[in-house]
């Protein structure tokens, strides 16, 4: 609880000082249940269509897109939810797929009836809105990555992968590893400890699990899942490694990317909201756009 409460002190902060930023608006909670019965905890702020749907990363929890579910939510109904062992949802699963965290997603669309949405998707959350668009039909107008998906060819190998997982066990709750992790140098102590704040104090063991079955989903389904997408895709991407717009369109022809330098990896949902939130609006913009001469068609 405590910890809670710092990072909601730190977010109260942190907005009263951004300029622009809308009045509050009520934010909903509740909870839907996955296919496999898994309680999944979500918010939902505003009104207006598409719907945006906010997922995110792998040991992430809702808090990590900080301002934007209130600040999207002047024109647009806005949802952002916990996958399974994340956060405030439940961790009593079985398995943890990709498969399984797409049917997290489209249990909250169901719960909420929504038939319009733009599934948002950070990191590892981008491989989770993929596998739930499939899902959803022609419910999702469109698809938008969040600092992941930069080269679908590239893989890690065995040794990267330990040496990753070994960092994140012996630096957990090192906020000077989390800011050469997950910002760059010039970052605000304040969003370093907003972020420090919403970890829990040891890392979930399940977590680890994830990442070893994010790393099979990568190199064994993530191709064919981007050449089955019906939808538009797009990214709002980092410039800290570069995106391969080459490879991409070779199975998405129509990808596009946008990219915000200077903030990291985390930094890009946290920095420069005002940036961020009009990228992702223009990218909704041609998504309706790109729906409207489909139907005229």
């Amino acid at each position: 609880m405590i910890r809670h409460t710092t990072s909601l002190l730190l977010f109260c902060s942190l907005a009263a000082c951004s300029p622009g930023i809308p009045a509050a608006t009520t934010t909903i909670s509740s909870e839907a249940r996955s296919a496999d019965g898994v309680a999944i905890r979500y918010d939902v702020r505003g009104t207006g269509e598409p719907a945006i749907v906010l997922v995110h990363g792998w040991t992430n929890s809702r808090g990590i897109w900080g301002e934007h579910p209130r600040t999207l939510s002047s024109t647009h109904r806005v949802v952002t939810l916990e996958l399974a062992g994340h956060g405030e949802s439940g961790a009593d699963r079985a398995d943890w797929t990709m498969d399984a965290f797409g049917e997290d997603v489209v249990a909250v669309v169901d719960e909420l009836g929504l038939d319009n949405v733009v599934l948002v998707g950070f990191s590892m959350g981008g491989g989770v809105v993929l596998e739930a668009a499939e899902r959803l039909g022609d419910r999702v107008l469109g698809i938008v990555f969040v600092d992941t998906f930069k080269d679908p060819d590239h893989r890690l190998s065995d040794a990267e992968v330990d040496q990753m997982l070994n960092a994140f066990r012996s630096n957990w709750g090192d906020t000077t590893f989390t800011r050469a992790f997950a910002f760059t140098p010039d970052a605000p102590d304040s969003l370093i400890e907003y972020v420090a704040a919403l970890m829990p104090e040891q890392p979930h063991e399940h977590w680890f699990t994830i990442f070893h079955s994010i790393r099979e989903w990568m190199e064994a389904e993530s191709v064919a899942a981007l050449q089955r997408a019906e939808v538009p895709i797009a990214a709002i991407n980092t410039t800290l490694r570069p995106t391969n717009v080459e490879a991409m369109q070779r199975y998405v022809p129509s990808f596009t990317v946008d990219t915000i330098s200077g903030v990291g990896h985390a930094g890009i949902l946290l920095r420069r909201v005002d940036e961020f939130d009009a990228r992702l609006r223009a990218i909704i913009a041609r998504f309706e756009s790109t729906a409207t001469a489909v139907s005229s068609e």
